[in-house]
């Protein structure tokens, strides 16, 4: 029998618990009045990968900028790479499978953005800007908390690629509704993402026990000593913040229009909060398991959102980082396991 997706609205007295399944991120933020997405495919969630939510607008533009248009040298250089499912996940694929610590210049890494770009069925003379891109993304300071680090610091013992997960969901307990997410985010309301996203956490409509399915896109060390190191999860986002012309073509993008406002703006829009604490919760009860002498305020680092077509080699843009909020985690951890 295969998986089934959760069910929305109030479980009904008799017959079966439709609240019961195995559910992602994606579906419980599906169909909110900010983002139009659609319930992943069960495949997907069979792999572990967590879909993106986007917008009407990022799924239907998937054209290059006008090439008449003059090029910006502030421009990013996947500024005008396309947009949609199928760009976004491409660039997911080849991170995946770039190594960060090596030349990203060499044969090899062009057959693999090659290789990934036809497989997307793009164009593939996009292949040497994205090659750019990539190497200011692996050159460029994280900042914030992280300081200097960069991902090309980070050789394989220090990182996992898509660490997916199955975290059970209310098994013994109360189903997870939106309201008990909400109380969660108003544990810590002075810490970023607090009291005004928990109110719009509020207006997401599902009932969910079962299973909460994911796959982190990267997790990493601050640093190679294991007595001193924190750990910390990322995610790659796509999302296209820009100039357009007065007929909405999008003219230019870059690290200059990747303020922490505007891209707090589209954290919010799509729930990347949401998303990031409960990948946050999904690395501390992995890091309970599999590290001695595990405590959260010692070892948990943060998460590190990074918008690819706004990081800039000098660092300092294109990212989202924060401190873990710990009694944020803990209490949603509690509701995830039906406790609250």
């Amino acid at each position: 029998m295969g998986h089934r997706e959760l069910g929305c609205g109030p479980v009904p007295a008799h017959g079966f618990d439709r609240s019961w399944g195995r559910s992602s991120y994606s579906a419980w933020i599906s169909g909110h009045d900010g983002v139009k997405t659609t319930i992943p495919d069960p495949r997907d969630l069979e792999e572990g990968r967590d879909v993106d939510a986007r917008t009407s607008a990022d799924t239907a533009s998937s054209s290059l900028s006008d090439p008449g248009e003059a090029v910006d040298p502030d421009d990013s250089p996947l500024g005008m790479f396309p947009r949609g499912a199928a760009a976004g996940d491409c660039l997911h694929r080849i991170l995946e499978q770039i190594p960060f610590d090596q030349d990203i210049a060499q044969d090899s890494n062009r057959v693999l953005v090659e290789r990934e770009l036809t497989r997307s069925g793009l164009d593939i003379n996009l292949v040497d800007d994205v090659l750019e891109g990539l190497s200011t993304l692996m050159k460029a300071p994280f900042g914030g908390p992280l300081g200097q680090l960069q991902l090309q610091s980070l050789h394989s013992a220090r990182r996992l690629h898509e660490l997916s997960f199955d975290l059970p969901v209310a098994h013994e307990g109360r189903a997870v509704r939106p309201r008990q997410l909400a109380c969660a985010f108003r544990a810590e309301p002075d810490q970023r993402f607090g009291g005004s996203y928990a109110d719009s956490l509020e207006k997401l409509d599902f009932v969910s026990r079962g299973f909460l399915t994911g796959s982190i896109d990267l997790v990493f060390t601050d640093g190679d000593d294991p007595d001193t190191a924190r750990w910390w999860v990322a995610d790659w986002k796509s999302n296209w913040i820009g100039e357009r012309s007065v007929d909405g073509r999008p003219l230019h993008c870059g690290p200059r229009h990747y303020s922490q406002s505007a891209m707090e703006e589209q954290m919010c829009l799509h729930h990347y909060p949401l998303q990031a604490h409960l990948y946050l919760v999904a690395l501390h009860r992995f890091l309970q398991w599999r590290l001695d002498g595990y405590q959260a305020e010692r070892h948990l680092g943060g998460y590190a959102y990074v918008f690819l077509r706004g990081v800039s080699s000098k660092g300092g843009s294109g990212v989202i980082l924060e401190r873990p909020p710990l009694k944020r985690l803990q209490h949603l951890n509690a509701v995830l396991r039906g406790e609250s």
